[in-house]
C-alpha cells in the first residue's frame, strides 16, 4: 500500500497521466505527460486570463516553491517587492475558479464556522495534482518519491496530497496558526466540532506540540485528532496515527 501511495504521489490523478502509467509504468513517459499538461495550463492562462495573465502565471509558477518552504504559507513579497493582496487577489482567484489551485485560509480562532474568523490575508496555495507539483519541483523527482528519499520536497508533496483529498471530500481548507506559535496543518468541521489533521513526512511524527496544546486547550471542541505519516496505524491518548495512504478512508 505504501508503494501504491508513492506511485500516486509521482503519477497524480490526471486521467492522461494515469492511463499512460497503466499502459507503460515508465515515469519518464509520465513526466512528459505532466509537462504537456503544464504547458496547456499556461496556454489557457494566456488565452483566458485577459489583462491578468502575467500575474496569474506568476502566482501559478510560485506555488511549488512556496510549498517547499517550512511553513508553506504563500507570501506575496516572494513574488515581487511591495506586492499587495489587492493586486494579486483577482489573479489568484482566477486559478481557484479554473480548478488549478486550492486556497487554505488561516484562522487564529478555534471556533466554528471557520469562515467568520478566517484571515484572508494569510493563506496557503495548493496545486490540484501532486504529479504536476512533483514535476515542477524537481525533474526526475518520481524516482526519489519511489525510493522514499525526497528530503524537504516530501513535506510539500504530502501536504498537497492531503489538501487534494480533503477538497475532493467537499471540505473547505483552513489551517490554524495562533501568533506563529501554534500551527495545525488542517482543521475541518465534523459533527459540529473541529477535527485536526496533522501531516508528518519525517520520523518524529509523534512529536506535535501544537496538536497537544490544541487538545489541551480546546478539548470540548475537538472531534478527532489525526496524524498522517508514513508509519503504521496506532493510537495514543486522544491521537490517532494513520499511514498517509489511508487519507481517502477518513471520510465515509
Amino acid at each position: 500500500m505504501s508503494l501504491y501511495y508513492r506511485q500516486f504521489l509521482a503519477v497524480g490523478g490526471m486521467p492522461e497521466a494515469v492511463q499512460t502509467f497503466v499502459n507503460n509504468p515508465d515515469f519518464r513517459t509520465v513526466e512528459k505527460v505532466h509537462r504537456s499538461i503544464l504547458t496547456t495550463y499556461r496556454a489557457d492562462i494566456n488565452q483566458y486570463a485577459g489583462k491578468d495573465q502575467v500575474l496569474v502565471k506568476r502566482v501559478f509558477d510560485a506555488i511549488p516553491s512556496e510549498l517547499a518552504k517550512e511553513d508553506k504559507r504563500f507570501v506575496l513579497a516572494d513574488l515581487e517587492k511591495g506586492a499587495s493582496r489587492r493586486k494579486y487577489e483577482d489573479p489568484t482567484q482566477w486559478l481557484i475558479d479554473a480548478g488549478i489551485a486550492y486556497y487554505s485560509f488561516n484562522t487564529s480562532a478555534f471556533e466554528l464556522p471557520f469562515e467568520t474568523t478566517e484571515n484572508r490575508k494569510l493563506y496557503k496555495l495548493y496545486l490540484v495534482d501532486t504529479g504536476l507539483l512533483g514535476s515542477i519541483l524537481l525533474k526526475g523527482i518520481q524516482f526519489q518519491v519511489l525510493s522514499g528519499y525526497i528530503s524537504v520536497n516530501e513535506g510539500a508533496l504530502t501536504e498537497n496530497y492531503v489538501a487534494c483529498a480533503l477538497s475532493a471530500n467537499g471540505f473547505s481548507l483552513h489551517y490554524y496558526d495562533k501568533n506563529s506559535k501554534q500551527e495545525l496543518d488542517f482543521i475541518i468541521e465534523e459533527q459540529n466540532k473541529i477535527s485536526i489533521i496533522e501531516v508528518k513526512s519525517g520520523e518524529k511524527y509523534k512529536k506535535h506540540a501544537s496538536l497537544d496544546a490544541a487538545i489541551r486547550d480546546h478539548a470540548d471542541k475537538v472531534y478527532r485528532s489525526i496524524v498522517l505519516s508514513r508509519y503504521n496505524v496506532s493510537k495514543k491518548d486522544d491521537v490517532l496515527y494513520l499511514p498517509l495512504y489511508m487519507t481517502f478512508l477518513l471520510f465515509p
